[in-house]
């Protein structure tokens, strides 16, 4: 009776004292309003900024966004970044409702070259310079109005462990195939082995554009 009683009281103590977050999505967070909701048991209330460069013809658009919500306790403090040549993307992330900080800057060039594209695979021949912690090749398999398209290029380690995770925080995403590896081109042409087979919700460039 006395042992009941005490659980009783800690599962009390718990469920009182659960992590609330506000869940928003925006371009700033002075207008990142939303609804509060408690935690998950392996939740965090974690915070993320980020920013989507692409290069349009002679043009280059910058789109930045910031977003909180409860999601799994692994993508706390994470730095993700994601380069396909045409656009690049970054995602730094914090925990317990601390406001993400802004992502800006561009990293230097660390020596690893990566096949880089937005393409059918056909055309998916150029190479990307990867740059800061990108250190792993990646390849994002979708397809797109029946058909097949391809993401190439460069990744932190991070972005392809997390990976998982970035629809669940940042909003609806197409479904994709994701493969990572690591050495120069690695993800070229009917390269495969020393992967890491994820399976996603994940299109870089257009799910990220799905809320804008």
């Amino acid at each position: 009776m006395f042992w009941a009683l005490i659980l009783t009281l800690c599962a009390a103590f718990t469920a009182g004292h659960a992590l609330n977050c506000t869940g928003c999505t925006a371009e700033d967070w002075a207008s990142c309003n939303g609804t509060v909701s408690a935690c998950g048991e392996r939740q965090k209330c974690v915070s993320a900024a980020s920013e989507l460069i692409q290069a349009l013809y002679r043009e280059k658009r910058v789109t930045k966004k910031v977003a909180r919500a409860c999601v799994d306790a692994g993508f706390c403090n994470a730095n993700l970044s994601f380069n396909f040549k045409y656009a690049s993307w970054k995602i730094r992330t914090t925990c317990d409702g601390i406001q993400a900080p802004t992502v800006s800057g561009e990293a230097e060039p660390n020596g690893l070259r990566c096949v880089g594209c937005i393409a059918v695979p056909s055309e998916c021949t150029k190479a990307v310079e990867c740059r800061g912690e990108e250190r792993m090749c990646i390849t994002v398999t979708e397809k797109v109005a029946g058909n097949i398209m391809v993401n190439k290029g460069c990744a932190t380690r991070s972005a392809c462990k997390q990976g998982v995770n970035i629809s669940d925080l940042l909003g609806p995403v197409l479904t994709g195939s994701v493969s990572c590896c690591e050495g120069n081109l690695c993800n070229g042409a009917g390269t495969g082995w020393h992967s890491l087979l994820l399976q996603l919700l994940l299109l870089p460039l257009v799910g990220f554009l799905l809320f804008a």
